[in-house]
């Protein structure tokens, strides 16, 4: 019952690492360019 406990827990610390990283880094670029266009545009 020891194995699973630390097994589980490093599985869900390089998930949790890797979701947050990609998650962010989309919106940080796509986020600057999509606001400038359209004020550009406006």
């Amino acid at each position: 019952m020891s194995t699973p406990e630390p097994g589980h827990v490093e599985d869900v610390d390089p998930v949790e690492e890797q979701a947050g990283h990609p998650e962010v880094r989309p919106p940080g670029p796509r986020d600057e360019p999509e606001p400038l266009g359209l004020d550009d545009h406006w």
